[in-house]
């Protein structure tokens, strides 16, 4: 990484220039750093069969990996299924999710399980934007929301029997929506808002429904996730009152939108999640 120092027009630097520049850099630096010990250990993740199920050994379902230090979701999701509950933890029996219909180029939710009607679908695949549902053998849920990504499966043997891991992966975050802790529950806040704001899109299209969910196969995950925080603050900075209402979700979608423009990633121009999914 080349470091450079700019100067003033006179030619000389301040002090407090340069050390600004210095810590800009430096944080620049951790960033890249965790960056790719993330992209290192996904990776790890869905190529080395053996440590995903080692990992998951212990666990029903399992949130990794932050796209930074105060974002609001996580990179993955892993969820283990198994013919019978352990009694030990929360005990999934069921993964639904929207994934991408490849054979009618649409978006379809879609239940998971080890049922022998619905084995046939586990399968690698592309996610759609939407409710991320874990379901138990005693009919308990857990949700999440996705902006979309990708889904492998790994399947393997334990003491206990057989046991298939579902790993959802995001480039963005994926929002936990219920069991939240305390500090995280402007999360489960974000994700509800998008959802409500992808109801009435959706409800615009009337008897049109393929055409909408033809739609969200369309949509890169990124650009979704954009699209809604841009959608959101301004809603927010049309009617001020909902800064006051929910000070904390309104500061998180700035502190995402400020955390994207210092990584340049931010479009000059975004589109709103209307001009993604409303009727033209």
């Amino acid at each position: 990484m080349t470091i450079e120092i700019i100067l003033r027009p006179s030619g000389a630097p301040t002090m407090a220039n340069v050390l600004g520049q210095l810590d800009a850099i430096a944080a620049e630096m951790t960033d890249i750093r965790r960056t790719e010990t993330t992209q290192k250990e996904s990776l790890t993740m869905s190529d080395n069969k053996a440590e995903v199920l080692e990992l998951m050994k212990e666990w029903g379902y399992l949130l990794r990996d932050r796209p930074h230090p105060a974002s609001p979701g996580y990179a993955e999701l892993l969820v283990a299924l198994r013919p019978e509950p352990t009694g030990v933890h929360f005990d999934p029996k069921t993964l639904q999710l929207v994934l991408h219909d490849e054979e009618l180029q649409i978006a379809r939710r879609t239940t998971l399980s080890l049922d022998p009607l619905t084995r046939e679908m586990l399968r690698p695949g592309r996610v759609c934007p939407g409710l991320v549902v874990i379901g138990d053998h005693l009919g308990k849920r857990v949700e999440f929301f996705t902006f979309g990504g990708t889904l492998d499966v790994v399947e393997g043997e334990e003491e206990r029997g057989e046991v298939v891991v579902c790993v959802v992966r995001s480039p963005v975050p994926l929002l936990r929506m219920t069991e939240l802790p305390e500090e995280e529950a402007v999360a489960g806040r974000l994700g509800a808002e998008i959802e409500a704001l992808m109801g009435e899109l959706r409800a615009r299209w009337g008897t049109d429904d393929e055409e909408y969910c033809r739609r969200l196969t369309q949509s890169d995950p990124f650009d979704f996730y954009v699209s809604s925080l841009h959608s959101l603050l301004e809603r927010y900075d049309d009617h001020p009152v909902l800064q006051q209402e929910d000070p904390a979700l309104y500061h998180l979608l700035l502190d995402e939108k400020q955390w994207l423009e210092r990584k340049g990633r931010w479009p000059k121009g975004p589109v709103t999640l209307e001009g993604l999914l409303a009727p033209e």
